[in-house]
């Protein structure tokens, strides 16, 4: 029953980009965070419980560990990349933000242990059958994201739980780049369900073989088409890339033996080459005519100029792109430390930002750079590596390959061409949580199917009872206990905080709004570093009487006193010196001494 639940809890989160907390900040980051990391956290701790009473019971673990995942190459590459973030987080220019990451990102060394965790725990447990269970379940959750993106990019807004219209679909990812990218996953997963089912590997009747084989199969052009509502031009770019690939691979393949009502994939796919390239040239000769202009994805995609200053957003990522350069000469082994990037941006600030608008960058928006600069050369070649050895194994080892009575399937085509959209799509926008969760998952579904290949599959691996008396169990032991403390402190506490900030929002008597403070900003935690900011910048904007009039002064010290208890944990970000200026700015006109201090500030 504990390895049931363990499993349960693994197929649940499938289920977090659904996740919506409008009740708190970041309705569509923080909720997503912390049912990830609770779902993680519980699927740890009922799996240790359950190895911990396999020990006292039968004198062994319980499971069966397959010796051959430790030569696997892409679980080695995975380790030496988990390497990179932990000596990147001790020696960071700020190793607490390093460590805990912040809540927009759910990062941090704290935030990729949870992916690895997830990761590990998959590979322990998971079977064939159980990962094609968690690609159902996703796919399940991606045709409701796409269902609701359509009536959001429609403005169908009195449908059951439908959400605010948008001139870009956004869906219950809230945000059209993350959106676009998660829709690159649902097209993996699509592909893996309908060629398991299309071959014998799943015993299952053929009604609901049809059923899935179909449902995957529709939801591939669904995506595409949810990738243009999008209006994202990475992922529009990384799909394009991803087809033009496969198309090759299909041409130049020898040993292909896919073809579509007798005519075989190579025909097929030098015809669509050919169609890409006319379309190709086309576009970029009459980028200007109108017709482009009322396709969603082609009208912003066609507006791209990497020369022109009109186009803030390429120019802006130029920019970073070029500051990142001198940080990453800075510190080129271990880089400035996972979530530092805006220490390093800061310290090599452009003023040409400024012709773009007031543009603070937490990431390059180009993961190649990200990693460079966080992780140093030893995360970038361990990030690198991950993509190589995942083709090493597609290409070389032959892995996801299935049969039926008259033909050979395989998905490695598709999940290559995946991987790339993927990292073509990552040269111009940066990872979330909604993409790592279905990342993590395709890497540890290829390990899985690539180690069922080699001899001797699963042997146990043989460990002294001593060894699991004296070392394994008490570490296993303090191991849960860590993990049920973090369960509470860095999830309940952080989504109550963020809760009370949200209450704030709405308004109330001097001495509510001071109680609600206190609870938003005690204890400090990861979170406090959006909290606060999030709140000051609230009260900026809407409300700046709460700084100027004599009777909001116990609410304004309380905010005061929270913004420079950041300042002096964390004196890293520009942002909050600038935050506190502005709140002064405000008092000093009813006391010029204050403008003293903002000047300071």
């Amino acid at each position: 029953m504990l390895l049931k639940l363990t499993k349960y809890f693994l197929f649940a989160t499938a289920l977090t980009p659904l996740v919506l907390t409008k009740s708190t900040i970041f309705p569509f980051a923080l909720g997503k965070m912390v049912f990830f990391r609770s779902l993680v956290e519980l699927a740890l701790i009922l799996f240790l419980i359950y190895v911990i009473y396999n020990f006292y019971q039968h004198k062994s673990i319980g499971i069966s560990i397959n010796l051959r995942l430790f030569k696997n190459p892409l679980f080695i590459v995975l380790l030496v990349f988990l390497l990179s973030l932990i000596l990147s987080t001790i020696f960071a220019v700020n190793p607490y933000r390093a460590f805990w990451g912040d809540v927009e990102r759910a990062e941090g060394l704290f935030g990729f242990l949870h992916y690895f965790a997830f990761l590990g725990l998959t590979l322990l447990i998971f079977k064939r059958k159980d990962w094609l269970n968690f690609f159902k379940i996703s796919l399940v959750v991606g045709a409701i994201i796409i269902f609701y993106g359509f009536l959001q990019y429609f403005g169908i807004d009195k449908f059951p739980f439908s959400l605010v219209s948008k001139a870009r679909a956004e869906s219950y990812i809230g945000n059209p780049a993350f959106l676009g990218t998660y829709m690159l996953f649902v097209m993996m997963f699509a592909f893996i369900v309908y060629y398991q089912y299309k071959s014998v590997v799943i015993s299952i009747n053929q009604r609901l073989r049809s059923f899935w084989r179909y449902f995957s199969l529709a939801l591939i052009p669904l995506a595409t088409i949810m990738i243009f509502l999008t209006g994202t031009r990475g992922a529009i770019l990384g799909l394009g890339v991803g087809i033009i690939f496969l198309l090759l691979y299909f041409v130049f393949s020898k040993k292909s033996q896919l073809s579509v009502y007798g005519i075989s994939a190579k025909r097929i796919s030098i015809i669509f080459l050919i169609l890409f390239i006319i379309f190709g040239v086309t576009l970029a000769s009459t980028r200007k005519a109108e017709i482009w202009q009322s396709i969603p994805g082609l009208n912003r995609l066609v507006q791209t100029n990497v020369f022109g200053t009109r186009d803030s957003a390429t120019q802006t990522r130029l920019i970073a792109w070029q500051s990142s350069w001198p940080a990453f000469k800075e510190r080129p082994i271990l880089g400035w430390g996972p979530d530092n990037y805006l220490i390093a941006y800061s310290k090599y600030y452009n003023p040409d930002y400024a012709v773009y608008g007031e543009t603070w960058l937490d990431r390059a928006h180009n993961k190649i750079i990200d990693v460079a600069v966080m992780q140093g050369v030893l995360g970038l070649v361990a990030y690198l590596g991950i993509f190589v050895s995942a083709f090493y194994l597609l290409f070389r080892k032959k892995p996801l390959i299935y049969t039926d009575e008259k033909q050979i399937y395989s998905i490695a085509p598709f999940l290559m061409a995946g991987l790339v959209a993927y990292f073509v799509q990552n040269l111009v926008l940066l990872d979330q949580i909604t993409s790592y969760i279905p990342f993590f998952a395709v890497l540890g579904f290829l390990i899985s199917e690539s180690v069922k290949l080699q001899p001797n599959y699963a042997p146990k691996a043989q460990i002294s009872i001593n060894f699991y008396k004296y070392l394994l169990i008490p570490l296993l032991i303090i191991i849960v206990i860590v993990t049920m403390y973090a369960l509470y402190a860095y999830n309940y506490i952080p989504y109550t905080q963020a809760k009370a900030i949200k209450d704030l929002e709405k308004g109330g008597n001097v001495s509510w709004v001071v109680e609600k403070l206190n609870i938003a900003f005690n204890p400090y935690n990861f979170a406090q570093y959006n909290i606060r900011g999030k709140i000051i910048d609230f009260y900026y904007d809407k409300q700046a009487d709460i700084f100027e009039n004599p009777e909001f002064t116990p609410a304004s010290d309380v905010l005061v006193a929270g913004i420079e208890d950041i300042i002096l944990r964390e004196p890293y970000d520009p942002r909050m010196f600038i935050r506190k200026a502005e709140i002064f700015e405000i008092k000093a006109r009813n006391d010029p001494e204050f403008y003293k201090i903002a000047e300071g500030a």
